[in-house]
């Protein structure tokens, strides 16, 4: 029975050449997976740096508006400062012509009187 030797000896190798087939058959499963997830995470990777670099765009377009803002904003408190003293300088103007009427309302009524005063002598 060195034919059956042969023959038990065949399946053996044929059972160990199909068990090996099966473990590379799942190596490559895992190394097709393992590249897949490789891929995916380098696309994922490319999405980031551009998102990272349309945000960093549009953080120097939030600055500059903020910039510009702020400019606008020291010009308006500097309007606002100098109308401040416009009406502070009209206010003063306003109380200065108020005295002055008082006096001259004073003085014509004085001399309204004393012309009352010499009409009746």
């Amino acid at each position: 029975s060195a034919v059956q030797d042969i023959i038990g000896k065949t399946n053996r190798l044929e059972a160990s050449k199909n068990d090996l087939q099966k473990q590379v058959d799942d190596t490559k499963k895992r190394v097709q997976n393992e590249e897949d997830t490789i891929a995916s995470i380098e696309q994922s990777g490319i999405k980031v740096v551009a998102e990272a670099s349309r945000l960093r765009e549009e953080i120097k377009v939030l600055e500059s508006s903020a910039e510009a803002c702020e400019e606008d904003k020291v010009s308006k408190d500097n309007q606002i400062s100098t109308l401040r003293e416009e009406i502070s300088h009209q206010e003063e103007m306003i109380s200065k012509l108020q005295r002055e009427k008082k006096a001259a309302g004073g003085g014509r009524q004085k001399t309204e009187e004393e012309m009352t005063a010499m009409e009746d002598r």
